[in-house]
């Protein structure tokens, strides 16, 4: 949480740096493929590189009520 400017979440993009903390902290190597595997094939991966294009946020809010789930 960031109460100074009224966030309650922040997104930080998964990204290499993402995969070299999950080795250094001791996860297989299969685990650590098939996360790299997964967030590329729904396009959460971002590589950082010349040619990536930015993310594009739809700035969209959505709510939910945990006493329905």
């Amino acid at each position: 949480m960031a109460p100074e400017y009224g966030a309650t979440i922040g997104y930080f993009p998964i990204d290499q740096r993402t995969l070299d903390f999950l080795h250094l902290t001791g996860r297989e190597k299969s685990h650590i493929n098939m996360v790299e595997k997964y967030l590329k094939e729904q396009n959460l991966f971002v590589n950082h590189g010349k040619d990536d294009k930015e993310p594009i946020y739809s700035g969209e809010v959505m709510e939910l009520n945990l006493s329905t789930v």
